[in-house]
């Protein structure tokens, strides 16, 4: 778990609201400073910055950001998802990055919450296995 606090807080609070009104099909939420209250405490100055990439947005920033890490890497790639479901993309990312001699490992659940998220999961497997990517499954719930 990570608790944020601080002017962070906003920029989340934020994208909730507009996440929230890009999909909702019944009151949305209007801008209301109640959802932004005044801080009067510092928190600390650990950067933190704040990627959005949600259902309204033409820019995928984070699936773009992902991409590149992973094909800077030199050395590994360590990757865990409960939902590891990529577009050919993503895959071929992986798969060029195991083929280049980068070790990659991927960790995804054993035990599915939904049996077609299950089977998602599962059905890129075999194709990143033969490219060299180390798959592992958490055993111990979801």
């Amino acid at each position: 778990h990570l608790r944020i606090q601080g002017d962070a807080v906003d920029a989340l609070q934020l994208r909730f609201i507009l996440d929230w009104n890009s999909q909702a099909h019944r009151p949305q939420f209007e801008y209301d400073e109640k959802y932004f209250p005044k801080k009067n405490k510092s928190f600390g100055n650990a950067p933190i910055q704040i990627a959005a990439s949600g259902p309204a947005s033409d820019w995928h920033q984070i699936e773009y950001g992902y991409t590149k890490m992973i094909m800077s890497a030199k050395k590994s790639v360590y990757l865990q998802s409960p939902y590891f479901i990529p577009d050919n993309s993503y895959v071929n990312a992986i798969k060029i990055a195991a083929k280049s001699g980068v070790d990659v490992h991927l960790m995804i659940p054993c035990k599915p919450d939904h049996p077609l998220v299950y089977w998602a999961t599962f059905s890129n497997a075999s194709d990143l296995l033969s490219s060299g990517v180390k798959i592992y499954t958490y055993e111990n719930g979801f």
